[in-house]
């Protein structure tokens, strides 16, 4: 009796431990989303301009925001666990900044250490089997990396380095490449997988880039 009251205590604080770190990362998160949007508003015909709240190029506003950002992210980025995702507000904000990070800023992932870049790649393959929406966002984010890769190893660069070209870990075992573990993902994704059509266009804008950096895979 002593121990189910006990196991049941032990239950009931961690729960609530769950929920105070949900609505604290989630409060991390809206707070990041919020400096993205800082200098950006919405024109009357729909497109984003730039509006300058200081003295300060708009250059160095933007640099500045996005190394805030990504100093955020690489800090809140190994408290959101897979088993966090799961909550569908907190599994949206998530990506949704990571999606917009990618896309606008990709080259800052580079800068982020080892520990921080994998555990991003593992979200992302997580939320390409969550809803459509959360998939599209990774779609997107995907994209942002693979054309970072390509553009930079077309100008000489090295891009996203060893994370893309794959590398031996620890124990000598050969680890495949993101770029090359997403194509395969992806592929499958959408031979095998049933999805929303809403999704092809998304998934069509990832899988070209997927497909210039992995050609030899791609062809094999």
């Amino acid at each position: 009796m002593c121990l189910q009251i006990s196991l049941s205590i032990s239950s009931s604080l961690r729960s609530e431990a769950d929920t105070e770190r949900y609505k604290d990362l989630r409060a991390v998160l809206q707070l990041l989303a919020s400096l993205c949007s800082k200098d950006l508003v919405l024109s009357a015909n729909l497109d984003l301009i730039i509006v300058d709240f200081s003295s300060e190029p708009i250059e160095a506003q933007g640099t500045n925001i996005c190394q805030v950002v990504y100093m955020g992210l690489h800090i809140v980025t190994p408290l959101i666990s897979l088993d966090l995702l799961k909550y569908p507000k907190l599994c949206h904000d998530y990506f949704s900044l990571l999606s917009h990070m990618l896309e606008v800023y990709p080259e800052m992932i580079t800068q982020l250490n080892g520990e921080a870049f994998v555990h991003i790649i593992k979200t992302l393959d997580f939320g390409l089997s969550q809803d459509a929406e959360v998939v599209d966002l990774c779609l997107r984010a995907i994209k942002g990396l693979a054309s970072f890769h390509y553009k930079q190893k077309s100008a000489g660069e090295v891009g996203l380095g060893l994370h893309a070209s794959g590398y031996k870990d620890q124990t000598g075992n050969f680890q495949e490449g993101i770029l090359s573990q997403f194509l395969r993902s992806l592929l499958q994704f959408l031979l095998f997988q049933d999805y929303s059509t809403d999704l092809v266009g998304s998934a069509a804008d990832a899988l070209l880039p997927l497909i210039l950096c992995e050609q030899t895979l791609y062809q094999a």
